[in-house]
């Protein structure tokens, strides 16, 4: 049931200015203890819940800026986790690296360390871009850590890069994305700039001081994005993330699935399925600031700031949101014997409309209409609802007339 850990290390150098993660700037000399108390942490779970499974699918260090973390602390890391939860050479172990804050040795350190993945977050390749949005980072130290990320040995390298950004062109897009392309790397995340409410970027788009490139522009950097990633062989497999043949990121796609994951760390969200009735899943989050998270840890008790259980109105809705923008999509099986009902009846209007493709195995958002994929998903999140409230009524009433409409598939296609 738990298949991933997500390392959550809220430290860093620069807190740029979109950024609404939960980070620290100034505290570095907490590491040490930061990383005891995260692996204590660690064992408090894993004592409590008991086996999880044979091996890790993912690990997961982000943050913040875990590329301050010295290599010792990954190792170590590493070493308690397999002790508690099993890895094996199949694990994919990511780390998030900011250019400018390793150098080659550093690199070849966390690939002994255990590190298999890495993911750089270069967001420009043009400096004006990188100033726009607040990077403490260069060019040059981008397509440094590439290179020396190569040379290290890493097989698996994915880089960041963003679009919709004050004075940003389509022009200024094509050429980050012929940037990132020409590296090499297998695995790219192409994200469009989000205004966070509280950050300073929110403030400066509240006081209408933020310019940001039209809506109509936004969309021809995004189809431009699908185009050049496909030229270059990379499969987008889902909204946001593309990759070549056995590159995609295994722990992303745990979410997205809606499978199991131990959150740890300050501030860090878990989660735990459930099959069915009374709950459909645990999640839980941990106190936010470091100092807090480190005196619960050594007090011996979870470092948890709250959580919740999922009934079944939350899990449906969650399984759409995040299934959908999968190029896999839905998959009705599933979500059938979950949920006891046909999620493909709620969505009658938007196969009509060729908004959705409809198989016998999936339900899934055609390539077409990708660029409109989040507000698709919020259609088909209030269809989807309407139908299993109803559904749940239906049950109670006509207990015989539900398991029948539930009970079978239909297979609806539509012309391309």
């Amino acid at each position: 049931m738990i298949a991933g850990i997500y390392l959550h290390i809220p430290f860093c150098g620069h807190k740029c200015p979109y950024c609404d993660f939960n980070t620290y700037t100034g505290m570095e000399h907490r590491i040490p203890r930061y990383m005891e108390a995260l692996r204590g942490e660690l064992r408090l779970r894993t004592s409590r819940l008991g086996p999880l499974c044979d091996a890790m699918q993912s690990v997961y260090f982000g943050g913040g800026t875990p590329s301050l973390l010295p290599a010792t602390e990954v190792e170590q890391t590493l070493a308690e986790i397999d002790q508690c939860c099993g890895l094996d050479g199949t694990t994919e172990v990511t780390l998030e690296v900011n250019p400018g804050t390793v150098d080659l040795a550093t690199l070849c350190a966390y690939r002994e360390a255990g590190i298999n993945r890495l993911s750089i977050g270069c967001q420009s390749f043009r400096a004006e871009q990188l100033v726009a949005l607040g990077r403490d980072h260069t060019v040059d130290d981008t397509l440094q850590v590439i290179a020396d990320a190569g040379t290290a040995g890493f097989q698996k390298i994915s880089i960041d890069l963003m679009y919709g950004v004050t004075g940003q062109t389509l022009q200024h897009w094509n050429d980050d994305l012929e940037i990132g392309l020409s590296t090499g790397v297998g695995h790219l995340s192409l994200y469009n700039l989000t205004i966070e409410v509280g950050t300073p970027f929110g403030r400066l788009h509240e006081a209408g001081k933020l310019p940001l490139p039209e809506e109509e522009l936004l969309r021809e950097m995004y189809l431009l994005a699908l185009r050049r990633t496909l030229e270059h062989g990379l499969e987008r497999y889902e909204v946001s993330n593309f990759a070549r043949a056995g590159e995609r990121c295994v722990h992303n796609r745990l979410y997205w699935q809606g499978q199991g994951w131990l959150g740890l760390g300050a501030g860090a969200h878990g989660f735990m399925p459930c099959s069915g009735e009374p709950h459909y899943g645990r999640r839980w989050w941990g106190l936010r600031t470091p100092a807090a998270y480190i005196e619960a840890v050594e007090a011996g008790n979870l470092p948890e700031e709250g959580g919740e259980e999922l009934d079944r109105q939350q899990a449906i809705t969650e399984a759409l949101l995040l299934s959908l923008r999968t190029v896999e999509g839905l998959q009705r099986a599933r979500f059938a014997t979950r949920f006891g009902f046909d999620a493909a009846e709620a969505l009658r209007d938007l196969q009509n409309e060729r908004l959705l493709e409809v198989t016998d195995a999936c339900i899934r958002i055609p390539e077409r209409h990708v660029i409109i994929a989040d507000s698709l998903i919020e259609r088909v999140s209030r269809l989807v609802d309407r139908l299993a409230r109803s559904a749940i009524v239906d049950r109670i009433n006509h207990p015989k007339r539900a398991l029948q409409h539930n009970s079978g598939y239909r297979t609806h296609r539509f012309r391309r």
